[in-house]
């Protein structure tokens, strides 16, 4: 499973109470989490975030696209 199912499956999945998590395939690794942060200073709302917190890209694959294309999708 590439990254971005493995992160399709990450977001659709509320019940099992996982906030963060190591996504992982033959191009890169990513680290997500699901944040919870206020939305304007001094607001009390609080909208629920992806926070993308690390990304690696294998070091012979960087520089073809690999993350730019994951962020267009």
């Amino acid at each position: 499973m590439n990254v971005l199912e493995q992160l399709s499956n990450f977001i659709k999945n509320t019940e099992n109470g996982i906030r963060n998590l190591w996504l992982e395939d033959e191009t890169m690794r990513v680290y997500v989490r699901k944040g919870y942060h206020v939305i304007y200073p001094g607001s009390k709302k609080i909208a629920i975030t992806l926070d993308i917190a690390s990304v690696t890209v294998e070091e012979e694959l960087r520089g073809q696209g690999h993350w730019s294309e994951f962020l267009i999708k």
